[in-house]
């Protein structure tokens, strides 16, 4: 019965619990939208990261991490037969390939412009290209020699086309000069602007002439799913501590700066956001309540002289409490759907910060946004439901049954 009476309640001041379901859905709304922005941002960016910048996991010398700074040919290494047993033996494993980059000054008729040549195994590395966007050209094929596809911010800057033979120049591992010459087999693209504005990719083989070494700088491993790194790099680690010890193992996230820092920034804005949320809806429900109380003390001296106990009076009001965050809860879902659905189909953009160009404007409807929001809603309600419901089961019930005469 009581739940019954509770929920009718609601009705009795139909503008006032209308207001107060939509401060609610509004708050439970903006916060389902502004996590499941934040959400598809990080995800584009763990994407990005992961597959065109570091891959899975890297292996590498631990002074390529180190902070000194160590001269080129320290950083070089091979891996070992047993080591690339390991790896190759993985399950988990998509592609493992070694890279090694040449920082240079690539030159194209009067135009110089200092690169990053990155070489690559094209046999090994066979994700290579899905993890980048061919704008015009091909891909650097397995028996390609002096072939390099450059960043569309190289070619603009440039002013290279398909076909066009550049020549770079760099130091050996052992600070020599040496040079080379590369034909323009095709321009990539990514969604960041630090490698298409510096980087070109090369067949590993001219990358180890420039700098005459047989060494490489670093192993890069794709597993079948993201998820998986963790796990991949606990196990990597002690097999590298048994057999190269001189290795460190890290994961894309060890690596991935602008991801972690996003992701920090992310949670202090939504934390924040839902503050500030949850404190408007604290206030709203707070003074909606504030007046009903106010205007059922008669209720309240009746139902206290026919034997109601304080507990119930506020145990009343909290049921109450929470109809009106249910509702306003279910409502906020619904609206964050529409609002997103709307958001996702208007395809607008704005730009990120190392975003090579416009980014889509996004919202993921998460279901963890969900649970968050609906959990703040019914706390906060509780809590400002709660001082009145207290106030209303103290009323003298000899003082509350005046306002009935």
């Amino acid at each position: 019965m009581i739940f019954k009476m509770a929920f009718l309640n609601l009705f009795r001041h139909r503008t006032r619990t209308f207001l107060s379901l939509l401060t609610i859905a509004g708050a439970v709304a903006a916060t389902v939208i502004f996590r499941g922005y934040s959400h598809n941002v990080l995800y584009k960016l763990r994407i990005h990261g992961a597959e065109n910048q570091y891959g899975h996991i890297q292996i590498a010398d631990k002074r390529l991490w180190a902070p000194a700074n160590e001269r080129i040919k320290d950083r070089l290494f091979s891996l070992s037969d047993e080591m690339k047993e390991k790896i190759f033996s993985r399950p988990d494993l998509v592609s493992a390939s070694p890279r090694l980059s040449v920082d240079g000054l690539l030159t194209y008729d009067d135009e110089q412009f200092g690169v990053r040549l990155i070489g690559f195994d094209p046999k090994l590395e066979k994700t290579f290209t899905s993890t980048v966007t061919l704008v015009e050209g091909d891909f650097i094929s397995e028996t390609d020699e002096n072939g390099v596809l450059i960043g569309a911010g190289v070619q603009s800057r440039l002013g290279v086309k398909i076909g066009d033979t550049v020549s770079v120049v760099a130091q050996t591992a052992d600070g020599m000069i040496n040079a080379a010459e590369m034909n323009v087999r095709g321009v990539f693209k990514t969604a960041i602007a630090e490698i298409d504005n510096q980087v070109a990719f090369i067949p590993l083989r001219l990358a180890q002439t420039l700098l005459e070494t047989s060494g490489v700088e670093l192993w890069i491993l794709r597993l079948k799913n993201i998820e998986m790194a963790s796990v991949a790099k606990d196990v990597l680690t002690r097999e590298v501590s048994m057999l190269q010890p001189e290795l460190a193992v890290k994961t894309w996230r060890d690596l991935a700066i602008t991801y972690n820092k996003t992701k920090d920034f992310f949670e202090v804005q939504n934390a924040i956001v839902q503050t500030i949320l949850a404190t408007l809806t604290i206030l709203a429900v707070f003074n909606s309540m504030g007046m009903t109380v106010y205007e059922r003390t008669g209720e309240i001296g009746t139902l206290r002289s026919l034997g109601s106990r304080r507990s119930e009076i506020t145990f009343l009001f909290l049921l109450e409490a929470v109809d009106l965050a249910v509702l306003g809860s279910l409502a906020g879902v619904v609206l964050s759907f529409v609002v997103a659905s709307t958001i996702n189909a208007a395809k607008l953009t704005t730009a990120l910060p190392g975003a090579s160009g416009e980014v889509l404007i996004e919202v993921d409807v998460i279901i963890s946004a969900i649970v968050v929001s609906v959990s703040m809603a019914v706390v906060a309600t509780l809590i400002g439901t709660l001082i009145p419901a207290i106030n209303a089961s103290r009323m003298k019930v000899i003082e509350a049954l005046r306002r009935n005469i």
